[in-house]
């Protein structure tokens, strides 16, 4: 990661849900640029697309028109999910999984050992007591 290039930049970014008359516009043509070190806060009304936003910013949706990039980070998709993560708002443990086993879901799907996921799990669980 470059210190010196945005970590992600919006460029009239725009996400819609359906089509036609059913159509929802989530987010409408939203230009943003974060900075590493940045903090942020978006804020609006239930149902403002500020969920979406966060989305579309982590790559986990496309645009349907507009871009966003990661400047700092790998072109390559596949790759670039090792290097964000989405802490959601709602529980999203897997209920047939122990706290070990959520905690490296993630590390597996990126493809990383057994046994570094091991390591990083322990260590993860110490540091949260």
């Amino acid at each position: 990661m470059n210190p010196n290039e945005n970590l992600v930049v919006c460029t009239d970014a725009s996400r819609t849900f359906g089509s036609g008359r059913s159509a929802v516009v989530a987010v409408q043509g939203t230009t943003a640029q974060v900075s590493p070190g940045a903090r942020i806060a978006i804020a609006g009304p239930s149902g403002s697309g500020k969920s979406t936003l966060l989305h579309l910013m982590a790559g986990l949706e496309l645009p349907t028109r507009g871009q966003v990039t990661w400047p700092s980070f790998s072109s390559d998709a596949a790759e670039r999910a090792g290097d964000i993560g989405v802490v959601f708002q709602s529980p999203s443990l897997v209920p047939a999984l122990d706290v070990a086993e959520n905690t490296a879901l993630p590390m597996v799907l990126a493809g990383v050992s057994e046994q570094e996921c091991r390591d990083r799990v322990a260590e993860a669980l110490e540091l949260a007591g």
